[in-house]
C-alpha cells in the first residue's frame, strides 16, 4: 500500500514511515507463529496470501481515488461488497450453504454476526479512516488486526501465546504509535 500510494497519492515515505513498516511487517511474521514451527507455509497458502495481500492494497489504493472524488465511505463501501461477491460466486456453492445453515440454524446467527462485526463493519470503518489519513498511514495501523485475532485466540480458544508472538504484538503496536505520531 505505502509503494502504491507513493506513485498514485505522491505519499511522502520518510524514515519514521521506513520503520514503522519494518516493525509492523516483521512483527505480523512474529506474530503468525510461523517463525516457532506453528505451521508450514505451502507454495499455494504463500500465493493466496500474496493475492490477498495486493487485493486488500489495491482496495486503499482505490477507497482513497474513491472517496478523493467525493463519493461516501458507505458507498465506496457498498460498492466493495457488491463486486465482491460477484467475483466470489464462481468459488462458492451457495446451495450446498444453504443446506449446511439450515441443519443447524443455530449457524444463521454466527453468520450474520460474521457478516456484521468482521465483514461490513470493519471495512466501512476501514473506509471512514482512509478519508482522514494517507492510505499508507492507515495500512500500518491495520495491521493490528493480527494482533486483535491472536488475543482473541488466546482468551476466547485458549490458544497458546508464545514470547516470539508477543514481541511481535509489541514490534506491531510500537509500529502503530510510531506512525500515529507523525
Amino acid at each position: 500500500v505505502t509503494l502504491f500510494a507513493r506513485v498514485v497519492f505522491r505519499e511522502k515515505i520518510g524514515k519514521r514511515k521506513v520503520i514503522a513498516l519494518g516493525l509492523a511487517f516483521v512483527g505480523c511474521i512474529l506474530v503468525s507463529g510461523i517463525t516457532g514451527g506453528v505451521g508450514r507455509v505451502s507454495m499455494e497458502g504463500l500465493l493466496l496470501g500474496l493475492g490477498s495481500g495486493i487485493g486488500y492494497g489495491l482496495y486503499s489504493i482505490f477507497g482513497r481515488i474513491a472517496l478523493g472524488k467525493g463519493y461516501h465511505p458507505m458507498t465506496v463501501s457498498a460498492y466493495t461488497f457488491l463486486f465482491a461477491c460477484v467475483g466470489v460466486l464462481p468459488f462458492i456453492k451457495p446451495v450446498e450453504i444453504w443446506n449446511k445453515m439450515n441443519v443447524e440454524p443455530g449457524l444463521w446467527g454466527w453468520a450474520l454476526c460474521m457478516v456484521f462485526f468482521s465483514t461490513c463493519m470493519s471495512f466501512a470503518l476501514y473506509t471512514i479512516g482512509l478519508k482522514y489519513m494517507e492510505a499508507g498511514r492507515a495500512a500500518v495501523l491495520a495491521t493490528l488486526e493480527p494482533i486483535v485475532t491472536t488475543v482473541v485466540g488466546v482468551v476466547v480458544y485458549k490458544e497458546m501465546l508464545s514470547a516470539i508472538m508477543v514481541l511481535g504484538i509489541v514490534m506491531v503496536l510500537g509500529a502503530s504509535i510510531l506512525i500515529s505520531k507523525e
